[in-house]
């Protein structure tokens, strides 16, 4: 960075001094601003004259328009070199600034447009004021070079400063009137009314936790029956080795039989991009991304830069954008290439404001989650090797917790054998037993045993319980539950898994845990399970 020059952004997304630079003309900026109005499919739009200083614009679309009001300044020189050569600038009167804001708290929709041209680069700074100010000289709006040369290459970006009412978007002009859509009070999708979006919430990013074995997948698995079309569901189970590029996307080679098996390379899309492909490009329809172990992969590291658009407005879409890379944009360009006439059909006249080409150029652009989208997920923070979420990521979820006994009436009356010592016992009271037993040795409550702990085929079976049992529920208190507290919670605390295991076939659970009453009901007929779990349609 050269020190005391004021560098300035070019199309090519480079940063450097522009000797002889000059902020562009009134009759430049009236140029940028007619092709902003315009858009990319020569729009109708009609000049409305002014209120005062600030100008006025109606924007067609269909048989709809909206009036926007507007300030429009030269991006220039941040006018502090010395300090921050890479600051650019617009300046607006106080009142005219004050005037933008009113009438956005007012409920209408008014913009603070700065326009930037640097040779063939032309980007539009877009500010919408909410804020009144008591400064009495002029008032700067700062946007770095690095947010308008990401915006040259990408053709969108955003950037908030820490203080005050300072969030800017940067953008190809051609792509005015799609944001306008996005951040203005009729935002989201123009097929749902603010009325409808507020009567009812519907959790578009949610996970459903509880402790192992409370019917976490189960439960979305049902509600997915019965909210989404079988053909609109995609599943994907995180593990630690799981990453961003099979869950987003990546350039991976691959051979090509119709070219004799040659190798060559090309962007692969994963579960996330196939559901937003398929979401973007069939807006009618409702399609669901199924995570199932949220949190066995490090969250954050798989969903990376996409994170950020599981910020939702009130609509269900996102409310920031992110950037495309160029294997990614070309990826999404060949998708939109290959949907049939009908789909493009379908698409022309859903988004009615910029039609498909508008709505492919922008897709290729940028990423924004659109309403018609869900993530749902499972998770389960009592396994061991569980990535901790941070506080970021989990504040964009909506959480539905299953409780320790929810669902337990579907296992109200399984009976299962205890070792082999001819003695049965209702399988919900034994799991309450070690619930009981686990509580009074402090163990989390994420870290007891739920109704569906073991599966109720498992449950109807009495041949093969004993060795579930063992495996999975003596197993996961050895390992995991009761690790650093054996001790004292285990009838003999120095006993090996073995060891604990001999004694439940020999004493059943009275040989591995003290003081532990159990309603036992003698010489049990293991046909009763079998006809409780067909009842329950095992």
């Amino acid at each position: 960075m050269s020190d005391g020059i004021q560098l300035y952004p070019f199309r090519d997304g480079s940063i450097k001094p522009c000797n002889g630079w000059s902020a562009p003309s009134r009759s430049i900026q009236a140029d940028i601003l007619g092709e902003a109005f315009a858009g990319y499919q020569n729009e109708r739009h009609t000049d409305e004259g002014a209120q005062g200083a600030i100008k006025k614009v109606r924007l067609y679309e269909g048989d709809k328009s909206r009036l926007v009001y507007y300030s429009v300044r030269a991006v220039s020189g941040g006018g502090r070199p010395a300090t921050r050569p890479n600051e650019l600038r617009v300046q607006i009167d106080p009142n005219d600034a004050n005037e933008l804001a009113r009438i956005n708290i007012d409920g209408g929709n008014a913009f603070l447009i700065g326009v930037y041209k640097n040779d063939d680069a032309e980007a539009l700074a877009v500010w919408k004021p909410a804020q009144q100010t008591e400064a009495g000289g002029s008032v700067s709006k700062q946007v770095s070079c690095e947010t308008v040369a990401d915006a040259l290459v990408n053709g969108i970006s955003k950037q908030t400063y820490p203080n005050g009412d300072t969030t800017v978007f940067v953008i190809n002009p051609k792509l005015f009137r799609g944001l306008i859509n996005v951040i203005a009070d009729l935002s989201g999708s123009p097929k749902v009314q603010p009325s409808q979006a507020s009567e009812e919430r519907v959790e578009r990013n949610l996970v459903y936790f509880g402790a192992p074995g409370t019917g976490k997948s189960y439960n979305l698995n049902e509600r997915v029956k019965r909210e989404f079309d079988e053909d609109k569901v995609r599943r994907v189970t995180f593990h630690p080795d799981y990453t961003y590029a099979q869950f987003v996307g990546s350039f991976k080679p691959y051979s090509d039989i119709n070219n004799g098996n040659a190798i060559s390379y090309r962007y692969v899309t994963g579960a996330f991009m196939d559901t937003y492909l398929d979401a973007i490009t069939h807006p009618d329809s409702s399609f669901v991304l199924i995570i199932e172990e949220l949190n066995r992969a490090n969250p954050a590291a798989v969903f990376g830069n996409v994170f950020q658009l599981l910020d939702r407005d009130a609509f269900g879409n996102s409310e920031y954008a992110v950037a495309t890379s160029k294997e990614m944009a070309d990826s999404i360009g060949a998708y939109f290439d290959n949907l049939s006439q009908d789909e493009k059909n379908a698409i022309e006249s859903h988004y009615d404001d910029v039609g498909y080409e508008g709505i492919r150029t922008m897709s290729m652009l940028h990423l924004s989650i659109p309403d018609n989208m869900y993530i749902w997920a499972t998770m389960n923070s009592a396994d061991q090797g569980v990535y901790p979420m941070d506080t970021a990521f989990k504040r964009r979820w909506d959480f539905k917790y299953l409780g320790i006994d929810e669902g337990e009436s579907i296992v109200q009356d399984y009976i299962v054998p205890i070792g082999n010592t001819g003695k049965f016992v209702p399988w919900n009271e034994l799991r309450k037993a070690i619930n009981d037993k686990l509580l009074g040795a402090k163990v989390n409550e994420d870290k007891l045993i739920g109704p569906f702990f073991i599966p109720p085929a498992v449950l109807a079976s009495s041949e093969i319980f004993n060795d579930v049992f063992k495996s999975k529920v003596l197993l996961y208190l050895y390992e995991d539950a009761v690790k650093t507290k054996r001790s004292t919670f285990f009838k003999d605390g120095s006993a090996t898994y073995s060891q604990i295991c001999a004694s439940y076939d020999k004493d059943g659970v009275d040989g591995i845990f003290t003081n532990m009453h159990l309603p036992y009901v003698e010489d049990a007929d293991a046909e009763d399970s079998e006809a409780i779990a067909e009842d329950a349609g095992e």
